[in-house]
């Protein structure tokens, strides 16, 4: 999108810019997820196995792939992410429109039904300088 002229240098702006668009984005540090041009108001700090769960369901979608239970290793089980999903749902203020979105793709398996295009993750390069993946 740089070169094409649609973002800028700065990271702050390309963020501003993304957000603006309507797509999902999520940034790394401060954990923050945005939808539909609005911020989620999920304390996401203190929810550390949503927002593991939420990062790693975006993160596969973004490459186009299916998310399974494995990626969380030991500590999980085939209905991990169907419990982690159900947790997600009942929170007051995600929005229901993006969590119809999250679909069930085999036993074990999810995937969140939005193109990688309209996914914007930010992940921290340096100690306070967030940049957007692009795979």
């Amino acid at each position: 999108m740089q070169e094409l002229g649609e973002t800028s240098d700065d990271p702050e702006a390309a963020l501003a810019q993304v957000i603006a668009t309507g797509a999902l984005v999520l940034t790394e540090r401060p954990r923050a997820a945005y939808w539909n041009e609005q911020k989620i108001a999920v304390d996401w700090v203190n929810l550390n196995a949503l927002w593991d769960y939420f990062w790693e369901l975006c993160r596969h979608a973004k490459k186009g792939q299916c998310f399974d239970w494995f990626t969380f290793r030991e500590q999980a089980k085939a209905n991990t992410l169907t419990k982690l999903k159900s947790r997600l749902l009942k929170l007051y203020r995600f929005p229901r429109d993006l969590g119809c979105l999250i679909v069930a793709d085999g036993r074990g398996t999810q995937r969140l039904n939005l193109p990688g295009e309209r996914i914007h993750i930010f992940e921290l390069e340096y100690v306070d300088i967030l940049r957007e993946r692009t795979t």
